[in-house]
């Protein structure tokens, strides 16, 4: 069953020489082209608020299948693209359209800002996708399908939008009717020579921030908070087959049921140092441990209540038995259970992957910060009416959890299991 899953590889942190970031190239970034009024701004309207598309779309010099692509414009870039305008009753008219109908980049509460969409076209009509999966670049011909994309403007006029994936998740989106609209701007006016760049471009690079001297030293590992490694919570957006529910609540968080053993993502930590070690929830407060044979990996569901453990020398602190604790995720096809925090993060995850197979190392980073553990507790004997907050051993009660009394329990019935390892 294995060939049915997708992997991603992560690492805990204190193994890296060097930290790492990514960002647009410089040279990459969308220049808006202001040469003429006709079709310079587009309007997209009336499309589900999940989305986040709504709004102006400016016309850039970037093109692709042989039609400009237009990048969508933020509220805080209003003002600069303003100074763009010549001063008249018609343009003072559009400025106050664009302040209406910008997106707020941080829309639904996030803590980051969501990528901006862009418009291009597709072999059929017009896509709107996030910039991240933008197949196009100044230095290629820009031709072919444009991978994953939200919103669909066909040539026959339908409206379409996101559902759900195909079993492949590399392969075009399912799509299902939206009443989203379209809408050419034909009466801007610009002044001679003005210029607006996008702070996103085409292309997303690696940056580097290296460390100096001794601070090229590992850090020791420490003992991680009990967390699962995907989430007990899913939104309402999603019925149980991972189709979007387009009427549904983001913020409307229901029980994820227990999964079913034999179809569910699993996670994989690995033992390249010996004393390589996870705490697993017991019937007490207390941790228990679960070692990890060198050269093994301990494969586990999402679900697992655990938490990575410190390892130290004995007697002397400044030997480090383990550097880093190396994961991989088996992911199976349920988008509400991917290990993510909300829905744009899956699409900005989505729209990464269909990158594949030209992932640059930017790309990887981007899918990987899109990934996240998920903390069902705040103190092992908290009390609260969150579920989020619950006592540990009542999260493992509410979802039928069976915990093990002692470190003894525990290791026979590892002991008993690892002959099966083989098979």
């Amino acid at each position: 069953m294995l060939d049915a899953y997708g992997g991603v590889v992560i690492c805990s942190n204190g193994c890296y020489k060097s930290l790492h970031n990514f960002t647009y190239l410089k040279a990459s970034l969308f220049e808006a082209d202001l040469s003429a009024a006709a079709d310079a701004i587009i309007f997209v309207d009336q499309t589900p608020a999940l989305f986040c598309a709504d709004g102006p779309y400016i016309r850039t010099k970037d093109v692709f299948n042989g039609e400009p692509v237009y990048v969508q414009l933020r509220s805080d870039q209003v003002a600069a693209f303003s100074k763009c305008l010549l001063d008249n009753s018609k343009n003072k008219a559009l400025i106050q359209r664009l302040k209406e109908s910008a997106p707020n980049a941080h829309k639904f509460g996030r803590e980051n800002e969501r990528q901006p969409r862009i418009l291009v076209k597709s072999t059929d009509g017009w896509c709107i996708q996030s910039v991240t999966g933008y197949r196009g670049g100044k230095d290629n011909g820009n031709s072919g399908h444009c991978g994953f994309h939200v919103l669909c403007f066909k040539d026959d006029g339908k409206s379409l939008c996101f559902k759900s994936m195909p079993s492949d998740w590399i392969q075009p989106p399912i799509m299902q009717p939206c009443q989203g609209k379209r809408i050419s701007y034909k009466h801007a006016m610009f002044l001679k020579d003005s210029q607006f760049f996008f702070d996103v471009g085409s292309r997303l690079v690696v940056i580097s921030s290296h460390m100096k001297g001794t601070e090229y030293k590992p850090n020791p590992m420490r003992n991680q908070q009990f967390h699962t490694d995907g989430p007990l919570e899913y939104a309402a957006i999603w019925d149980k087959d991972s189709n979007l529910i387009l009427t549904g609540d983001p913020n409307d968080f229901q029980a994820l049921p227990v999964p079913d053993p034999d179809t569910c993502s699993r996670s994989a930590l690995m033992a390249f140092f010996s004393q390589t070690i996870l705490g697993t929830a017991s019937q007490s407060s207390q941790s228990l441990k679960v070692h990890i044979p060198l050269g093994c990996c301990c494969l586990f569901r999402f679900d697992w209540l655990h938490h990575g453990w410190k390892c130290m020398h004995p007697t002397i602190a400044d030997k480090l038995l383990v550097h880093f604790r190396a994961h991989f995720y088996l992911l199976r096809g349920s988008l509400r259970e991917l290990p993510m925090v909300d829905f744009e993060s899956v699409l900005e995850f989505l729209s990464s992957l269909s990158l594949h197979p030209h992932l640059s190392d930017a790309a990887r980073l981007l899918m990987l910060d899109n990934l996240q553990t998920f903390v069902p507790y705040a103190e092992m004997t908290a009390s609260s009416n969150d579920y989020s907050l619950l006592p540990l051993n009542d999260v493992a009660k509410n979802r039928q959890y069976t915990l093990f009394a002692t470190q003894s329990a525990l290791d026979n019935a590892i002991a008993k299991m690892l002959p099966l390892q083989n098979k």
